[in-house]
């Protein structure tokens, strides 16, 4: 069910128009994973790109961190501000 606000807690496009994204996971500290052939990244809530998709896998952020996977199947944190630190 969708919030009775209007806001949507999945990132979605409008119905006019295609979808921008291939996969999407919730909103969480003001920002949701998105996939796009084949790499993840992160937008905002206003829909703009913040953190390049250039990740193999993302999770949703946790106390302003999340986990992510890059092209050599290493795993690491990133933070709101797109620095890593991997494994």
């Amino acid at each position: 069910a969708k919030p009775t606000n209007g806001a949507s807690s999945t990132p979605q496009a409008k119905s006019s128009s295609p979808l921008a994204y291939d996969d999407a996971d919730t909103f969480s500290e003001g920002l949701a994973p998105v996939k796009k052939k084949g790499k993840w990244g992160y937008i905002n809530k206003k829909g703009e790109v913040v953190i390049p998709l250039t990740y193999d896998s993302a999770n949703p952020f946790i106390h302003g961190v999340a986990i992510v996977i890059n092209h050599s199947d290493k795993w690491g944190y990133i933070d709101k501000k797109g620095n890593t630190t991997f494994k």
